[in-house]
């Protein structure tokens, strides 16, 4: 899946707090299919930070966000449709922060590295109190 793809596919996942589950589920199995070791680390009831790692060696944390704010009226596209104006794209968390989760997991796609780890941290809640931060600590 391309980087556009993916993004479109994470915008279309209502994820706003403290509603993460779907978006969460879906990371996670991206995250297996890339041979990733995955924990869940429970914040409370359907809610959960993944925290993933692959490789031996030094690490490299890649840190991001699951949830959005809610949806509000005023919207001119659907939230839920990435829809590209120009050299913009809108959608519901494309830009806070989706795109981010989506370069992440793009770029991590096919590291092999015997002598380093990746390591990934995406936590429930930042649009909130930031409870995902507050467990991961």
């Amino acid at each position: 899946m391309n980087l556009h793809d993916l993004l479109s596919h994470l915008v279309s996942i209502p994820s706003s707090y403290p509603n993460e589950e779907k978006v969460g589920r879906y990371i996670e199995a991206l995250l297996k299919d890339m041979d990733f070791k995955i924990n869940l680390q429970r914040v409370g009831n359907k809610r959960f930070n993944i925290l993933a790692e692959k490789g031996n060696g030094p690490a490299l944390l890649l840190f991001g966000h699951l949830d959005t704010v809610e949806k509000k009226s005023g919207w001119r596209t659907n939230p839920y449709i990435l829809t590209e104006k120009g050299d913009r794209l809108y959608g519901l968390g494309a830009w806070d922060m989706k795109a981010g989760v989506a370069a992440v997991l793009s770029s991590v796609k096919n590291f092999t590295n015997k002598n380093r780890s990746i390591k990934m941290a995406f936590v429930v809640d930042e649009e909130n109190v930031s409870l995902g931060m507050h467990t991961l600590i």
